[in-house]
C-alpha cells in the first residue's frame, strides 16, 4: 500500500460524498483514472474503500449490484452493518451445511466400498430397501 493509495482514497471519498447515487467500481476507477485490466480496477477500489473505512473512518457502503456510496447517517450505516453481518452469518451457516454434506457423502462411499465390513450387510440392506420401495411405488401406479 502506498503513499499515493492514502491520497486517492480520500479523492474516493469525496467523489462519494458529490454522488446522490451509487457508483460502481468501474466508474470510480474511470473517476480516480486507474489503468489496468477491470478486474484490477475493481480490486483496486475494493482497496482504497477499505483504506478509506479502516485508516479514515469513513462509512462506505457497497452493494455489488449497485455500487459503492457514502452512508448519509448513522443510521443508515448501522443498518448496512448488521445487513453484512446477517449475510455473513447466513454463508457461514450454508457453508457449514456444505461441508457436512460432503463430509457425510465421503464418509457413506467410504462405507459403500469396505471390503469385508458392516457396509457390505448395510449396502444389501439397502439395496432391499430400495427394490421394496420400487415395487410399492410400482404396484400402486397400476
Amino acid at each position: 500500500m502506498g503513499e499515493g493509495d492514502y491520497e486517492l482514497a480520500e479523492r474516493l471519498v469525496e467523489r462519494l460524498r458529490q454522488c446522490m447515487q451509487p457508483v460502481t467500481a468501474i466508474e470510480l476507477a474511470r473517476f480516480l483514472e486507474l489503468g489496468g485490466g477491470r478486474e484490477w480496477q475493481r480490486r483496486k477500489v475494493r482497496r482504497l474503500v477499505q483504506i478509506a473505512r479502516n485508516g479514515g473512518g469513513h462509512a462506505i457502503c457497497a452493494n455489488l449490484a449497485e455500487g459503492y456510496w457514502k452512508a448519509r447517517s448513522g443510521v443508515e450505516w448501522d443498518e448496512y452493518c448488521d445487513a453484512v453481518k446477517r449475510n455473513t452469518c447466513f454463508k457461514f451457516v450454508e457453508m457449514r451445511r456444505c461441508q457436512e454434506a460432503v463430509t457425510d457423502a465421503a464418509n457413506e462411499q467410504g462405507q459403500l466400498f469396505d471390503v469385508g465390513g458392516r457396509s457390505e450387510e448395510r449396502r444389501g440392506s439397502d439395496v432391499t430397501h430400495l427394490k421394496s420401495s420400487y415395487f410399492r411405488e410400482e404396484s400402486h401406479a397400476t
